[in-house]
């Protein structure tokens, strides 16, 4: 994944899906799986679908030594960040703000589904 992938990508370095389409309900990503994210900003509100088992969770994390911000700013004054419906995933070491002065509500991380962990 990268900030500049898109849904027509295939998930390589080279052609990075973007972050909705690794996370949406027709992602690829199967229990045991880690979505890589490349370092960068993430502009919008994303929601996550994927689900893991309790003996094989996704994790969802930036590359080594990348630093992933996602930022909702840019999309609206309202929407969350992450909004998680999907179960046994672990998201680590992602920088998750709004830099949108007009907060008006949850910027950050809503949690609907079980089993989720936020590191």
């Amino acid at each position: 994944m990268s900030p500049d992938g898109w849904s027509g990508g295939d998930g390589t370095k080279e052609r990075p899906i973007d972050l909705q389409t690794a996370l949406g309900q027709g992602s690829v990503a199967k229990p045991g799986y880690t979505i890589w994210l490349r370092g960068g900003t993430y502009k919008g509100g994303f929601d996550s679908f994927v689900n893991g088992t309790k003996d094989a969770p996704i994790v969802v994390r930036p590359v080594a030594d990348e630093h992933v911000i996602i930022d909702t700013a840019s999309v609206s004054d309202k929407k969350p960040a992450l909004v998680v419906f999907g179960s046994w995933t672990t998201f680590r070491d992602l920088e998750i703000l709004s830099t949108n002065p007009r907060r008006l509500a949850n910027t950050g991380v809503v949690v609907h589904g079980p089993n989720t962990k936020i590191v």
